[in-house]
Formats: structure tokens, sequence, C-alpha cells
């Protein structure tokens, strides 16, 4: 995880490009117009999960114990959504391209409870 932690750092910052590579500084150029590198956009999947993941457990500590949205019938089950998101994200941050069977349903379970209740996500 230390790789992608260090990925994490350029992600909004100088392009993930070694600077000796020749595609540094058309990189730099595209991202000081757009404010995006393209390569940031190689594993989107894996850069969005390392958007993701520090913000949700952030307002995952936030909600804890005082919000919860209406449907749900108490705050612990909003937290366990909340804890379903955290893991498919942690587990799509890995980089990994192959999963277990657990894995993936762990995945897919979380990916459709951020998608289900993305509206939810504020308070």
């Amino acid at each position: 995880m230390k790789e992608k932690q260090h990925i994490w750092k350029h992600v909004g910052g100088p392009p993930f490009t070694d600077r000796k590579d020749s595609q540094y500084a058309e990189y730099k150029e595209i991202q000081r117009e757009t404010g995006v590198s393209p390569d940031e956009t190689a594993s989107l999947d894996v850069v969005t999960s390392l958007f993701l993941l520090p913000r949700l457990r952030m307002f995952k500590d936030e909600v804890k114990g005082r919000c919860t949205p209406c449907c749900f019938k108490d705050n612990d089950a909003w937290i366990a959504e909340i804890d379903r998101m955290i893991d498919a994200f942690s587990l799509i941050a890995e980089g990994k391209s192959i999963y277990t069977e657990d894995e993936r349903k762990r995945v897919n379970d979380g990916l459709n409870s951020f998608r289900a209740y993305y509206f939810a996500l504020w308070w």
C-alpha cells in the first residue's frame, strides 16, 4: 500500500510520470491548462478510490452517533453501510487486477451501497 500512498500524494499534484520521461513536459502543460494530468486517468478506479477513502472515513467519524438518513432504522445501520463503502474502495485502492470471489462480492456490495446512498453522504 505504500506505493499507492505515494500515488495519492500526486493526485492533483505533479504528473505521476517521471520527470525524465519524454511525456512529462506535455503532461505538466495539460495539467496546467486543465487541472488534471493525463496519467491520473490511467487507473481512474484507483485514483478515485484513493481520493474517496480518507473522506469516507472522516465522514463516518462525523456522522457516527449523530446523523442518520431517514431510510435507516438507526445510526448503527448507517455506519455499517458506510463501512461497506469503505471496504470496497479500500480493495479497489490496492490496484489489484484480479479479485477473489469474496473480494469481488465485497467490492460490488460496497459500490452498490455508494450508488444507492450517494445523495445521503452529507451532514
